[in-house]
């Protein structure tokens, strides 16, 4: 399968690579280098992609956009843009191109705030900040583009974990194994109730996979929750769990309690894509990442910044030094290599 992969250089998308051409596939990517060191060619940007470079593809999947609720914040207008606009638009014109699949990334925080134990498909969101609206809006837009020749579905992942090339540190597990590691402290938001599920980097990229090997009778047009079932944790309990890898690190309840909880079921995508089998759990999710940690330490150990892999915190060095336009496009292009990799 020839497949256009956009954010092929991101936290998920470097992975998902890696599987897709290990499979065997034909992967094209395109990205926008915002977090790829010396960046020095020219860049690729979802807002300004065409019809003809998707043209010959038989799948888009579609990975690029602001990915967290910080970077969300930090222009509510170019989030919009990017994550929603663009999104809906690169859909319609892979459909004009001729292309038969379209797999849209998704968030599992477009359900916000919830007390439901068992949140499906059909529960209604109640997304709370500028990304996970976003991702609302443009998954809607996007199954909406379906014809009996182009099969949109939207995957909406659980919070992710663990190693990859493009690594973040801002996501929950990985920030707690990042701090335990770096300063022995483990910091939970208000009295650590708040729920999340959690996926591993790596299963998330197979479900990706397994996805675009389905029937299309089985995913034509569907929104996906993707988990592993059961896998819904308080963020106490995984502060617990970091603890246990680090247990000379402290727990430090501080800060207002978190709005967004939500704890997920996963039974539609397990249902209907059988062949996917997640084999990480949050624990070796924590062990790897520490061992990552320390083979390649991507920040220096005692120090206070955490570079590209806190990406709200980068973005904002990159425009304050204008090497960004607000709305994230470049201004320059290898500007941003007179910036330390950590200094964020």
């Amino acid at each position: 399968m020839r497949v256009f992969l956009t954010g092929n250089e991101g936290y998920l998308g470097a992975v998902l690579q890696e599987e897709l051409t290990a499979e065997g596939h034909e992967v094209t990517g395109g990205d926008s280098g915002l977090f790829t060191p010396h960046c020095e060619r020219q860049v690729w940007d979802v807002r300004d992609v065409t019809a003809e470079e998707l043209r010959g593809y038989d799948a888009v999947v579609h990975l690029a956009g602001l990915s967290n609720d910080a970077a969300g914040e930090l222009s509510a207008d170019a989030t919009v843009d990017i994550n929603e606009s663009s999104s809906i638009r690169l859909a319609r014109l892979a459909r004009t191109a001729g292309v038969e699949r379209l797999v849209f990334a998704s968030s599992c925080s477009v359900y916000g705030a919830s007390a439901e134990p068992n949140l499906t498909e059909d529960c209604v969101p109640q997304p709370l900040t500028t990304y996970a609206r976003s991702k609302l809006a443009a998954e809607r837009a996007i199954m909406a583009t379906g014809t009996d020749a182009f099969h949109p579905v939207a995957l909406r992942f659980a919070t992710l974990f663990g190693s990859s090339p493009a690594f973040r540190n801002d996501l929950l597990v990985n920030r707690m194994v990042s701090t335990a590691w770096r300063y022995g402290q483990i910091s939970v938001t208000g009295d650590g109730g708040a729920v999340r599920p959690l996926l591993h980097v790596r299963d998330a990229a197979s479900a990706v996979a397994r996805t675009l090997a389905a029937s299309v009778v089985d995913v034509h047009g569907t929104v996906f929750n993707v988990g592993v079932p059961g896998a819904n944790y308080s963020i106490r309990a995984v502060a617990e769990l970091v603890q246990a890898r680090f247990p000379g690190a402290r727990i430090v309840f501080a800060g207002s309690p978190d709005r967004r909880s939500y704890a997920v079921c996963f039974d539609r995508f397990t249902g209907r894509i059988t062949t996917w089998r997640p084999r990480r759990t949050v624990t070796d999710g924590i062990a790897e990442v520490a061992d990552a940690l320390d083979r390649s330490a991507p920040f220096p150990r005692l120090g206070s910044q955490w570079g590209r892999g806190e990406r709200s915190s980068w973005l904002s060095l990159l425009r304050q030094e204008d090497v960004l336009t607000g709305s994230f496009r470049w201004n320059r292009l290898a500007a941003v290599d007179h910036i330390p990799p950590y200094a964020a």
